[in-house]
């Protein structure tokens, strides 16, 4: 229960940081973040207006949301950096 609700926590904040829509931010994967460069790209497949874009979005990440995914690496169980499994 506990680590749900972390997890919840964590993707908030990751939400407020990056100001990129809640389906992408739990929609992120793993090898979408480029944490040396602070780079998350949120693939086009991703993207609500994808239809008038030709490539994935970069947004770049201050330096609490690269802390925010390593945190949510430590306890990584899935292929989605904000999801706690299934249910």
């Amino acid at each position: 229960m506990w680590a749900r609700d972390a997890n919840a926590a964590r993707a908030l904040e990751f939400l407020i940081l990056t100001n990129v829509r809640t389906d992408a931010v739990l929609k992120a994967a793993w090898d979408q973040l480029d944490l040396d460069q602070a780079v998350w790209t949120v693939p086009l497949v991703n993207l609500k207006d994808r239809k008038h874009r030709t490539e994935g979005f970069r947004v770049p990440l201050v330096e609490r949301a690269v802390e925010i995914v390593q945190q949510t690496r430590q306890g990584q169980i899935s292929g989605y950096v904000f999801r706690a499994g299934p249910g």
